[in-house]
Parts: structure tokens; sequence; C-alpha cells
């Protein structure tokens, strides 16, 4: 069986990866004189030479540049925030905010289509890595390198490495500047182990303590499980959840130049099936087909107690947030690292970046806009507002909540500081991700047959497709 709930949350990835001060790198405006050039082309025509000196900027003309981004009420609020600072401390730029009120395709598509027409917007807040790698296919995004090389090192050694690895071109290219970064971690509900007297997620947990967890806090009644201890969204294929364990095993999905799938090695093997146990062995985790049609909002199921632990995405803390917020569950919630392994932990990392296009007639003015959008103070305006923590680290708990407890935002800094690692994106991305899904679904789903069978089934077909010319 396919499973259809998974759509949406693939699309996600493919978007973030794929779902942010004017004093922020204030070093490139006092950096000694220096002049970088990038010839920006649009349909060949060399239309803009950018200078980097630091009296490029000609404040007296008036300028108008354009963003777009996603048309949420919290994604206008952050960018009518933003626009309002910026403009404030540039009185001679206007920003011209286009907001998407549709779906991540058809704003992905539009996009590309005014790009190939040659009118893109100056700035993009929006999509990730997949998004970019499209751009980029269509010799439209602009190399932030040469900026970026004028920003002192104090200010480089505040971005948190792995989201900065995403977006850096295999020739040291700077394609954007990551903004949100989203991590895994786990959360739990503490009167599930309250009822029965377990301590609390350790720092130090390892698998076999979330095992022995969710043994405990799982609750039957009438014959029928009212409270399952686990669950970690195995059972659709998801790369993403499927992460943490194999890393933590030792394994890994792909070689280093995306021309081999390795997840058949023993370490990766072993990781899969520890999670496939959760479900058809120890039962502790539930399969889609265990679940009832009313049982399918994993946010409000964790946020009334019917999952003990669950291993998530940081995107889910501002939605979890804000479930019970002014409720009687407002603090019967709290957030784990992620449980250890043979080979320690690590979370994958996916980011909404910032990015430029090459179209733009006002390079020194676009690169002063990413530079804004990508300081600490846009970044903790940004974690108030969607309540995930930007890619500094001086930005860093910026998402707390007065009303939860400090440690939990602390905890999802910790798994990106201890060690965060981008998270796949294979050539034919889509395509790959979906193969491997559609698989794994039928052994982690429906059990129809063992672990090592499917991966070496994805295995075969996935190789196949990346021995495709890009």
């Amino acid at each position: 069986m396919v499973m259809q709930r998974r759509s949406s949350r693939r699309s996600f990835l493919r978007a973030a990866g794929a779902l942010t001060g004017a004093a922020v790198l204030s070093a490139c405006a006092t950096a000694a004189p220096q002049t970088v050039k990038e010839t920006v082309v649009v349909r060949e025509e060399v239309v803009v030479t950018a200078t980097l000196e630091p009296s490029a900027l000609d404040r007296s003309r008036q300028v108008t540049l354009t963003v777009a981004a996603y048309g949420s009420p919290s994604h206008q609020r952050y960018g009518d925030t933003l626009k309002a600072l910026f403009e404030k401390n540039n009185p001679s730029v206007t920003l011209k905010m286009e907001y998407w009120m549709g779906d991540d395709q058809s704003f992905l598509d539009s996009m590309t289509a005014r790009l190939v027409a040659g009118n893109p917007p100056d700035v993009g807040f929006a999509g990730g890595l997949s998004w970019v790698q499209q751009f980029l296919a269509t010799g439209g995004i602009l190399d932030l390198r040469p900026f970026w090389d004028l920003v002192s090192q104090e200010e480089k050694d505040d971005f948190y490495p792995g989201p900065l690895a995403i977006y850096t071109g295999k020739g040291g290219e700077l394609w954007a500047i990551p903004h949100r970064v989203f991590a895994e971690t786990v959360y739990f509900w503490k009167p599930a182990f309250d009822e029965v007297g377990l301590e609390y997620p350790g720092e130090d947990w390892t698998y076999e303590d979330v095992l022995l967890a969710a043994k405990q806090t799982q609750k039957e009644a009438d014959d029928r499980v009212v409270r399952w201890g686990w669950e970690n969204w195995a059972s659709y294929g998801d790369m993403w959840h499927m992460a943490p364990a194999v890393w933590a095993y030792g394994g890994d999905w792909f070689n280093p130049d995306y021309t081999q799938f390795i997840a058949d090695s023993p370490e990766a093997l072993a990781g899969l099936q520890v999670l496939h146990d959760f479900i058809w062995k120890e039962k502790v985790a539930p399969a889609p087909s265990m679940l009832s049609q009313q049982q399918t909002d994993t946010y409000t199921m964790f946020a009334t107690g019917f999952y003990g632990m669950w291993m998530q995405g940081s995107w889910a803390y501002g939605n979890l947030r804000d479930k019970v917020r002014g409720t009687e569950n407002a603090n019967a919630w709290d957030i784990a690292r992620l449980p250890k392994g043979p080979k320690g932990r690590c979370t994958p990392l996916a980011s909404n970046p910032v990015y430029a296009f090459k179209a733009t007639k006002e390079p020194q003015w676009t690169w002063e806009l990413v530079k804004f959008w990508s300081s600490t103070e846009a970044m903790s305006i940004a974690a108030l507002v969607f309540g995930t923590d930007g890619a500094r680290k001086s930005a860093a708990g910026a998402s707390k909540d007065p009303s939860q407890p400090p440690e939990h935002a602390d905890r999802i800094s910790a798994e990106m500081a201890e060690c965060g690692k981008p998270a796949p994106q294979p050539p034919h991305y889509s395509e790959v991700m979906d193969t491997f899904s559609n698989i794994m679904q039928q052994t982690f789903a429906d059990n129809k047959m063992p672990v090592e069978q499917a991966v070496a089934e994805a295995k075969k077909k996935i190789e196949e497709i990346l021995a495709q010319p890009e």
C-alpha cells in the first residue's frame, strides 16, 4: 500500500531540504576597500558589474527591491516586520514583498517561469536546496561567495557549518545563506513517564533505552492501544526520519559523489532493523494500518497524550507549543536529545535559505538585503514567529517561549552543535526519494518483505536512477 499522507512531508523536505539587525555582518561595511567583480548575465547579455567597495552603495538614489516569500499569515507577519526594519535603516530603499498563497509546487513553477522569462525577484525566501538547484540549473542564481569572502571570520564562525555546507557548491560557490534550520529531535509526553514512575530521557540515552521506555509508557485498554510508546514515521519510508538511526549505527545512505546507494552495509541495516523491530517485533510503534482515520493528525495525537515519545523535526516545536498553550497540557511535554547508537548520534539538517537572482540590477543593495535577512536580529525575530531557530549560533534559543521549559530550545540547538549533517540531496532527488519511500513502505508499513530485501531492491532501482544524466 502506498501511503498518500507522506506526499506532503516529502514536499516539505524538497522545499526545505524539503520548510529568516542592521548590525549583522558589520565587518562588510568596515573592511578595507576592495573590489570584487561579479558579472551578471541574463540571456547572454551583461547587464551589470557588481563591486564590493564600501562606497558602492549610493544611499541618495531611490531603489526598489522585490522579495518573493511564502504567503502564510506567519510569513507575511515576518516579512512585513523585516521590510519595516530594513526600510527604516535604509530610507532610500523600498521593498516590494510578493507573498505566494498557493502550494509549494505552484510557487516553484511560477518562480522558475519568471526566471526563464528574465524577470525574477531580486531576492527569494522560500523553498530549500532543491529550489536553489532548480534555479541554478537555469543559470539564474547569484553566487554570493565574492560578498561572503569580505565577511569577517568571526561572523562566518557564527553560522553552524552544516547548514552552510548545504548551499556551498563544488567549486566553493555560495548559492544561498541558510536562514531557518531544521533538525531532528525527540518529543516526549511527561505524564506517560510519570504514570509508571519512569525517569525522563537522559542526555546519553540509547536506542535500547528508547525501547524500554516505549514498552513501559505504552498503554492499552479494552484490547486496544490508547497510547503508543514510540512514533517516528519510519513506516512511511521517510529517509529523513530514518537517518538518525542509520547514522547512529555507523551507516549512511550514499557515497560522497552520489553514484552509489550504500544503505545495504551491515551498519545501515542494523539501524533500519531497529526501527522495523519497534513496529513489527516489539509492537511499540504503529504502522499506518493500525491507526484509525481519526488518528492521522500526529500533532494533535501527541499533544493529547496518544504517544509517549515522538521523533520529529524541530519544525514541530512551534506547532506543538501553539496547540497546548493555555491548556492543561501546556507543560505536559518536553524535548529529549536524540538517542545514541554504537557510533553516537547525529541529526539531519535542512534549511530555508535566502538567495539572490543574477538578473538583479542592484547587486550591492541585494547583498545588503540578504545580509540583513540573515542577521542575528532577523533570525531571532523568525524564531519567535515560527518557533524554530536560525542558522546562527548567536540566534540559538531565540525560539524559547517563557511558558515552556528553556531546555526545549537548548536541546534542539545542542543537536545542531554536536553533530548535524545535511540531509541527502542526490541527483534526481524527487525520483530517488519517491522510489525509496515506496519500497520501504512495503517492509515498514506492510511488513511484506525483510528489511535487507527491501534495501537491496531500493539499491538496484536507485542506482539506475543515479546513473541517468542530470
